[in-house]
């Protein structure tokens, strides 16, 4: 008798034993389908954060600064390395389709700040006109949001590499678990690449009128918009560009017009006129990029430009 009581006790404790760790692995299962990164990349928090760390050590010891740009200098938007300065790469997208419909002339690819004024100006005039339909009108409107995005980011001093309307398309869609969607494809109004990091740039020229139809719209969210393409960014420099340690993109959105969004900690909607300062005094000690690496990721994403 007394053995046959043991005997169950024991056959009990095994079976909660054998629940209890299926809890556990169900549990280790659904976070790793959870990480904000896909998961086929097999990346766990723990490996990122070591990434991280790994990343600041580089920037916490005297290394030759004609390799490595002092951490300090960065803050005070003084780079000890001059030798990229700030350059622009292609055109922005809605202003290239204007180009095409014949309602603007093409732009010099080596606008500085005075041809910007002068096309800002060019597409005010035209907003005037009452005989552009709506998607023209959209169109123009799109234009003159990245337009002054564009303009205050050449007011970025040191290392900076400006490059508009980038389009990524995978070979494979991927499930991005931050938004559920399938993703074969992402189109970034501006990617930047310098010395505080890597920026996913969306325009938006809104209206309070805008912003206040837009929240009543469950179909379209901006944030999400931002946070999805930054991840097809990240995802693409990390397929195709031949980095040392994974590069983080903060994903931001320029608010153009009198409408104004609240931001989250993965998306971070700025006001354009203090775009530049944003960027230039962006913190996360882990996005620091060498000037070599500046060059890379700046030819790999030029090369989608071909």
């Amino acid at each position: 008798m007394l053995s046959f009581i043991i005997g169950t006790v024991l056959i009990g404790f095994f079976c909660l034993t054998d629940s209890i760790e299926k809890k556990h692995r169900d549990k280790q299962r659904e976070a790793m389908f959870a990480y904000p990164y896909d998961h086929v990349a097999m990346e766990s928090e723990s490996i990122r954060r070591r990434l991280d760390r790994q990343r600041e050590a580089r920037f916490a010891y005297p290394y030759d600064h004609s390799e490595y740009e002092d951490k300090a200098k960065t803050f005070t938007k003084k780079s000890p390395n001059h030798e990229l300065g700030v350059n622009v790469i292609g055109v922005p997208q809605c202003d290239s389709k204007l180009s095409e419909a014949g309602i603007l002339n093409d732009l010099d690819t080596t606008a500085n700040q005075t041809d910007i004024d002068r096309r800002i100006a060019e597409i005010k005039n035209l907003l005037q006109r009452e005989d552009f339909n709506d998607e023209i009108r959209s169109f123009l409107f799109g234009a003159l949001g990245e337009h002054k995005t564009l303009k205050a980011l050449l007011n970025l001093e040191g290392n900076y590499c400006i490059i508009n309307d980038v389009n990524i398309e995978f070979d494979r869609p991927y499930l991005d678990h931050d938004v559920n969607e399938w993703v074969c494809n992402a189109q970034i109004d501006h990617v930047v690449v310098g010395t505080t990091g890597i920026f996913a740039i969306e325009s938006k020229y809104w209206s309070t009128e805008t912003v206040s139809k837009m929240k009543n719209d469950e179909l379209y969210s901006p944030l999400a918009q931002a946070q999805r393409n930054s991840k097809a960014l990240w995802k693409f420099i990390e397929e195709e560009c031949d980095t040392e340690y994974s590069l983080p993109v903060q994903a931001v959105i320029a608010l153009c017009g009198s409408g104004s969004i609240r931001g989250n900690w993965r998306v971070r909607a700025i006001p354009v006129e203090k775009l530049s300062h944003f960027i230039s005094r962006y913190n996360r000690k882990s996005s620091y990029l060498t000037i070599n690496e500046i060059r890379d990721v700046v030819e790999c994403v030029e090369s989608l430009m071909q």
